[in-house]
């Protein structure tokens, strides 16, 4: 099904969109990246490396729905990525969150959230967080965005963005992608796993295999 369409603007190729949320499509043919709002994350091009077995195209069971993917955002960090996949299914939209064979389901997303809910933190700190308490797994800086497919935007999101990610006993995660002193995106979700995801219709890459 195919929702809307775009012009590339820089091969002037047209481009489907399949979901009427989505507001940000990297182009297949010559890696622009198109935007349809102006707080999108700054897209280097298309993503360098597969880095996954997941692929547009693959699907998941989350709460009883079946997901498609439809793109992802790759943030590289200092020290680390964290690979972001939008993912549509009949009634409803999610990010499917990867690095390393890590998965979380993201269903929320505040793109006004406080940043100073997360200042000096560092990777060992508790933190409370809608009145739950959470502790700091990861701290880093984002260096390079790349995208691939259509996804909905996660802010403006740029090189040097920290970004903190915070973990409860109960596997619920928050990232915090701390944009500037006024403005913060942050991603609410669930820790899952491959197994419980039914992943199908995935890359057949060995050096990605389970």
């Amino acid at each position: 099904m195919r929702s809307k369409a775009l012009t590339c603007s820089q091969c002037q190729k047209t481009l489907y969109l399949l979901s009427e949320d989505s507001d940000l499509c990297v182009c297949p043919y010559c890696g622009k990246s198109n935007v349809l709002n102006t707080s999108s994350p700054l897209i280097e091009g298309l993503i360098p490396e597969m880095m996954s077995i997941i692929m547009i195209g693959s699907k998941f069971q989350w709460n009883d729905k079946e997901y498609t993917v439809n793109g992802r955002i790759l943030f590289l960090c200092e020290n680390g990525y964290l690979m972001f996949w939008y993912a549509i299914a009949a009634a409803g939209k999610v990010w499917l969150y990867e690095s390393n064979q890590d998965y979380a389901v993201i269903e929320k997303m505040d793109d006004n959230g406080l940043p100073n809910l997360f200042k000096g933190k560092e990777i060992g700190n508790k933190m409370m967080y809608n009145k739950e308490k959470y502790l700091v797994e990861f701290y880093d800086q984002v260096t390079e965005t790349y995208g691939e497919g259509e996804a909905k935007s996660l802010g403006e999101i740029k090189s040097k963005t920290i970004v903190i990610r915070c973990t409860t006993l109960e596997s619920k995660v928050i990232f915090a992608f701390v944009i500037d002193k006024l403005k913060a995106t942050i991603l609410s979700g669930t820790y899952t796993s491959a197994i419980d995801l039914k992943l199908k219709n995935t890359r057949n890459v060995d050096a990605w295999n389970f």
